[in-house]
Parts: C-alpha cells; structure tokens; sequence
C-alpha cells in the first residue's frame, strides 16, 4: 500500500509540474499573440479605465513595456522588418483592427482619444484622423475615443 501511495504521490507532482503548477514567476501568465520582439493582448481592455502597463506587467511579464508608435517605426525603417507581417501574425487583418499604443510616451491626442496604429495598406479611409504613418500609409497612426482596444507591447531589450 506504501508503494501505491508513493507513486500516486510521485505522479501528481509530475503532472502539476508539467501543467506549470508552483511555477508563480511572471514570465508564466502570457496572455495574448506574439510576434518577434511584439505582444498584442488577447482581452480588450477601457483605455481610460486600464493601467497599461500593470495590463503589460501581468499579461506578458516584467520583460515587456507598451509599445510606442516609435518602435514600430524603428522597426520598419532601422531593422526592416515587414509590418504587414507583423499585424497579420498579431491577428491585425483590417484597417479596424487598430491596437493602442503610446506615441512618445503619450497615450491620448487629446482628452479623450487615445492613440493607435492601424493597417491602411496604403489607402486609409478618408474620414480617419491621420497623426503619423510609415511608409505613405502601409500602417497609419491615429486617435479615437475608444470603449475598448487591444493593447500593443514590445520587449524591453527592443532596441
């Protein structure tokens, strides 16, 4: 009976070890898509009533801060990376498919439209308040007063 007891012991403690049982690091709890040095959160979260970057700290972990409307330029222009690939592996098929993100630290253009980046492809809709775009277009940067919207990261060691 010892023997059983021992191996039903043994063999629990495996599978709440495989499962991440006991692991409470915050690198663990990764809601969301990731794509390279990006993260977009799976919720969507009130952009007024959100602290973003306790949304950052928590879906993706300490290694990950919101992103800024720079970095994707960074990326684009410094690393050449392809932004169409980026939004599409982040599930951001459509111009409306925007995700919120800083603009040199500044999450709203005013008091109460918050800023996003979105896919235009080269042809943004002509009622689309244009702040910034990379690329004539490809992606375009814009505000809207939002009841909710997905949240962009980038690691920390983006440089």
């Amino acid at each position: 009976m010892k023997t059983r007891n021992i191996f039903v012991t043994i063999t629990t403690l495996l599978i709440f070890t495989a499962c991440g049982g006991g692991d409470t690091s915050k690198e663990k709890n990764k809601i969301g898509i990731h794509y390279q040095d990006f993260a977009i959160t799976e919720p969507v979260y009130d952009p007024m009533n959100t602290d973003w970057d306790s949304v950052i700290k928590e879906s993706f972990g300490t290694n990950y801060r919101v992103a800024d409307w720079n970095d994707l330029e960074k990326f684009y222009y410094e690393k050449d990376g392809d932004l169409l690939v980026l939004f599409s592996s982040l599930n951001l098929k459509n111009y409306r498919d925007g995700v919120a993100l800083t603009r040199n630290g500044e999450k709203k253009w005013s008091s109460s439209r918050y800023y996003y980046a979105s896919r235009h492809e080269h042809n943004p809709p002509s009622s689309f308040l244009i702040h910034d775009e990379i690329d004539n277009f490809l992606i375009s940067l814009g505000s809207w007063d939002f009841d909710s919207i997905k949240i962009l990261a980038v690691k920390k060691t983006f440089k």
